[in-house]
């Protein structure tokens, strides 16, 4: 059993709130701890704060206030370090990760992502969405570990892996967190060109400042023209539909032209552009990579 929690520890400490957000508590026996509480259960069961401080308040008797204090300042050393995993993953024995749990329950440290227990419990078990609509602001929302906070096209939060945000960006799908004063509150718009050849193709735009009245395909110059009436400042942010501009297998690049001049704009991938336009705009002209 031993090696068991050894393992439990190394892959990230599974039945901890130090790395997890949702759990379904796996006990194992406790080397350091043999009388270490054990709360197990479904979704949605899980025991609450004071529960946890309940059951890990012993702890501290048992291993003696000397020994605790000691362990309290070098916790505290190491969570200025920045340093935590690599000094609970130093004892094999899992001491550390009990002085780690003791202290974060009771409310004396934080978690690696800055929170302490009153907070990291008051927001674990509710979904992004949920969250936000509890009235919690969007950079303030709380993924869990190894997620990543995004914004969808309908202005929603949701936390996503690496991976799959490269995914959703590239389709135009969500907009970062870096992005979010951009979006916030902002719908998506569906567009569609049809080509001479018969071709229609569908995507996605987001607008501030303006409203668009019609977005329209060139043949002979390769370009999407944005008929706008902008009020003020804003930005656009289109998704160009993959192989209209370009050749699907082409590197595309862009020239924007706002009312005539050429202006610059972020490519935000390769199909995704974020551009900015003053107020009184009248037309956003894309030209892509010529064939």
């Amino acid at each position: 059993m031993k090696y068991a929690f050894i393992f439990l520890v190394l892959t990230g400490l599974v039945i901890s709130p130090y790395l997890v957000s949702d759990v379904s508590a796996l006990c194992v026996i406790n080397d350091d701890w043999p009388d270490e509480p054990c709360f197990s259960g479904r979704r949605g069961m899980d025991p609450s704060l004071n529960q946890m401080k309940q059951g890990w308040a012993p702890y501290y008797e048992f291993k003696g206030a000397e020994w605790m204090e000691s362990q309290k300042q070098e916790l505290l050393q190491t969570i200025q370090n920045g340093n935590l995993l690599e000094w609970i993953k130093g004892d094999p024995n899992g001491a550390r990760h009990n002085v780690y749990m003791y202290y974060f329950l009771m409310g004396d440290i934080p978690n690696q992502d800055g929170l302490f227990a009153e907070e990291y419990y008051g927001v674990r078990l509710l979904s992004p969405l949920r969250q936000s609509d509890s009235g919690i602001a969007f950079d303030e929302i709380h993924c869990g570990i190894d997620l990543i906070l995004i914004q969808k096209y309908d202005g929603s939060p949701a936390c996503v892996t690496e991976s799959t945000k490269q995914k959703l960006i590239e389709r135009g799908w969500i907009t970062t967190k870096d992005d979010s004063d951009v979006f916030d509150s902002i719908p998506a718009f569906d567009y569609e060109i049809k080509t001479s050849a018969g071709i229609t193709h569908g995507s996605q735009y987001f607008i501030s400042g303006a409203l668009v009245d019609e977005i329209s395909y060139d043949e002979d110059r390769n370009s999407l023209t944005v008929l706008m009436t902008s009020s003020q400042s804003g930005i656009l942010q289109i998704v160009i539909p993959i192989g209209l501009l370009h050749l699907p297998t082409q590197i595309p690049s862009y020239v924007v032209i706002a009312d005539g001049e050429e202006i610059e704009y972020e490519k935000l991938t390769p199909i995704l552009l974020k551009i900015p336009f003053d107020s009184g705009t009248e037309e956003l002209e894309i030209i892509g990579t010529l064939p």
